[in-house]
This record gives C-alpha cells, structure tokens and sequence, in this order.
C-alpha cells in the first residue's frame, strides 16, 4: 500500500514537470514566432516606404508613413506560426529621419491552461508574449 502511494506520488510528479515543459517550450516558440514576424514585417515595411527619389537628390533617407503603417500591417498580418489571438501596435512611424517603433503581442493557449481548465471551474490561463523592434534609418 505504501509502495503504491508512493508510486502514485511519483506519477504526479512526472506528469506536472512534464505538463510545465511542453508549456515552456509551447510559450518559447510562440515567442520566437512573434519576434521574428515582427522583425520581418518591420524590415519589409521600411524598405516598401524609402522614397528613392528623395535619397537620390538630397541624400536624405525618408520614408512614405502612409505606405509604411500599411506595409506593416499586411506582412506582420500574412506571417504563419504558432496561431493565437495577434495584436499589432504602431507605436510611432516617422518620415524623418526614418523611424518605425511597433510592438506586436500574441495570446494563446497553453498545455497546463488546457489542463487545468479540464480539471477546475477557472478561466483558461494563456500564455502572451510580446515582442517590440524598433528600427531607425540614418543618413550619414
């Protein structure tokens, strides 16, 4: 009897360390998912909105910010990964000098949340990540 508690203890055990790491893994892709959508669209936006035109005659690096914010948008919004709820904040976009600051935040579900919502009467627990990039161009 005793040996069977102890068995049942250790089972526990296994099962919650276990449940922890597939949600730590879970939760670190999901941020990496979120960081590099972000990078990219950022880049992507930037070189979409540089008005060549400007830096050829006036040496000056300037963007377009209506075409930048829209740049954004669509490539952050057309990047695959983990699923989960994506919010994408412009913090600022300026023309000059070139300037975009964005922060982009993805909730989603965990292997422990969906555990623990089976098993209790609380609200699901999610993980969130977040990622901010901020990339400036200078001319020199």
């Amino acid at each position: 009897m005793a040996n069977a508690i102890k068995l049942v203890f250790l089972l526990l055990i296994v099962l919650s360390f276990s449940m922890f790491s597939v949600s730590f893994a879970q939760v670190n892709i999901q941020d990496q998912d979120n960081s590099t959508a972000l990078h990219r669209a950022t880049d992507a936006a930037m070189t979409e909105a540089v008005q060549y035109g400007r830096a050829r005659v006036s040496e000056e690096v300037t963007i377009d910010v209506g075409v930048a914010e829209t740049a954004l948008r669509d490539h952050y919004s057309d990047s695959t990964g983990s699923g989960g709820d994506k919010t994408l904040r412009i913090h600022s976009i300026q023309s000059q000098p070139a300037f975009i600051s964005a922060e982009a935040v993805t909730t989603d579900s965990t292997a422990i949340g969906r555990l623990l919502t089976a098993t209790t009467a609380s609200d699901q627990e999610e993980g969130t990540t977040r990622s901010r990039h901020t990339m400036i161009y200078e001319a020199k």
